[in-house]
């Protein structure tokens, strides 16, 4: 199952929560997952995105909690996306962006327990093999 959590483009405080209701059981004795899906409403392709979040889930009023989490999203950029297990960074016309980029991911990775996503990790380090 895939749960969709969309957030306002600008968000009103933060911390932010957004609360949802879902449904969804696992068989006794078996495994099973589910995907959530955040980010901004209205994106659109053309700004990249990140974002750091907790996730709660309650049952029966039993609170169980996982993060923090960090995601990000590239936008529509034609020349900066991941692919497979690694990024494509082509035509780069501002090399002092991507190492903004690679310092903010480098921050984002020091969080304390954080659990970072496959394309966050990539990022960092495809951005560390060009030298950022």
């Amino acid at each position: 199952m895939n749960y969709d959590f969309p957030l306002p483009d600008k968000l009103p405080k933060t911390p932010y929560e957004k609360t949802k209701d879902i449904s969804f059981t696992v068989e006794d004795n078996k495994i099973d997952r589910l995907t959530l899906t955040m980010g901004p409403e209205n994106h659109g392709w053309e700004n990249p995105w990140y974002g750091v979040a907790d996730i709660v889930f309650e049952h029966d009023g039993t609170k169980t909690t996982v993060g923090p989490i960090v995601v990000v999203d590239t936008g529509g950029d034609a020349e900066f996306y991941p692919k497979d297990d690694t990024w494509v960074i082509e035509n780069v016309t501002r090399p002092a962006c991507l190492n903004e980029t690679a310092a903010l991911v480098n921050r984002l990775m020091a969080i304390p327990d954080v659990t970072v996503s496959k394309e966050s990790t990539s990022l960092r380090d495809k951005l560390s093999s060009m030298g950022h």
